[in-house]
């Protein structure tokens, strides 16, 4: 290690393909770095053996994206089983989606070793992990995780890909009100299947948060979910209390979502008093032109509202009753821009 000896740095950036491996550190200067397959087992050592590691215990920002080379993946776990070392840590990016070729990157002993890591990481304001097709995850472990999560003080920003990960729906949304001083979400459930009553119990876990700036909820092609109609409304007083800028709710692929509830989701979105971004996934869903007249209807309700994006692509509604949304939403007063897909 001592021909590699790496300066000082705040920041890596890891990104492991079959030939080379690059590493990205912030220093007084950006530099990049490329090493031969072989010396991967150094570097590791660099992230997960305590002795070097009282020269990384500055490392303030991880980011790390694995792809289907063994060594890459013996990288990754150790790293994940070690990641504790790193107490200064602020912002965590590591994607476990596994490559087609190989369902198991991530076992249940490494996300109860990464949960352990997690409660000791004090000053960690930024998660973003990927578990996209990590579907052999037990429940305990998941469990494990969202309590982690639900234990630092300081998160700011939690972005989790959830998709075909069911298990894991139903942990977060029981523990997401604890974390107080989150200013934005951004969960993906695509494929997880969720039940009505459970998305209930996340929006009312959300509505606690009243320092939320930005809420992302993918429920994409979720074909359990009978209604929206049982998001919860807002009461007068909280609703004066929430500061959420920006709402992006996806239901693409959900063909239980019908005309008969849009006026529950607009009768919900208004209340919420600083919101001027809304986007609104409903591609593949039963829109008729009634649920875009609905739609109409309440568009003048938004008063503060300065981007919209609608995406109702092959929805079986009419071109005429797009156009005259369109048209609306181009006229509105508050509205600077807009789109709607069809």
């Amino acid at each position: 290690m001592k021909s590699h000896n790496l300066p000082k740095t705040t920041r890596i950036h890891v990104t492991v393909t079959r030939e080379m491996l690059e590493l990205r550190k912030k220093g007084i200067l950006y530099k990049k770095f490329t090493f031969k397959m072989h010396l991967l087992k150094n570097f590791s050592k660099l992230l997960i053996k305590p002795a070097p590691l009282s020269r990384m215990n500055f490392l303030k920002v991880l980011c790390m994206n694995v792809m289907d080379e063994p060594v890459s993946k013996g990288l990754l776990t150790s790293v994940v089983r070690k990641i504790d070392y790193h107490k200064k840590l602020k912002h965590i990016d590591i994607d476990f989606e596994p490559p087609y070729s190989d369902r198991y990157i991530l076992g249940n002993y490494d996300l109860m070793k990464l949960s352990k890591g997690l409660q000791k990481l004090r000053e960690l304001q930024i998660i973003h992990l990927n578990f996209r097709r990590c579907d052999k995850i037990t429940n305990s472990a998941f469990s494990k995780l969202a309590y982690s999560i639900s234990m630092l003080p300081n998160i700011k920003h939690l972005d989790l890909n959830l998709q075909r990960c069911q298990k894991a729906f139903y942990y977060l949304s029981d523990n997401i009100s604890k974390l107080k001083y989150l200013e934005c979400i951004r969960l993906d459930f695509t494929w997880c299947h969720v039940t009505s009553n459970k998305i209930t119990n996340l929006f009312q876990q959300v509505l606690e948060l009243n320092n939320l700036k930005s809420l992302e909820l993918f429920f994409k092609s979720c074909s359990n979910i009978s209604t929206i109609n049982t998001i919860p409304r807002i009461p007068h007083k909280l609703s004066n209390k929430l500061s959420l800028e920006k709402l992006h709710l996806d239901f693409s692929g959900c063909s239980w979502v019908t005309d008969d509830d849009i006026p529950q989701l607009f009768l919900f979105i208004p209340k919420l008093k600083n919101l001027s971004i809304l986007e609104i996934g409903l591609a593949w869903c039963c829109l008729s032109d009634k649920g875009v007249a609905l739609i109409s209807k309440y568009i003048n309700e938004l008063k503060n509202l300065s981007h919209i994006d609608f995406n109702m692509i092959n929805c079986p509604i009419s071109r005429a009753a797009l156009d005259d949304l369109s048209m609306l939403l181009e006229n509105h007063p508050k509205i600077n821009t807009c789109k709607v897909s069809y």
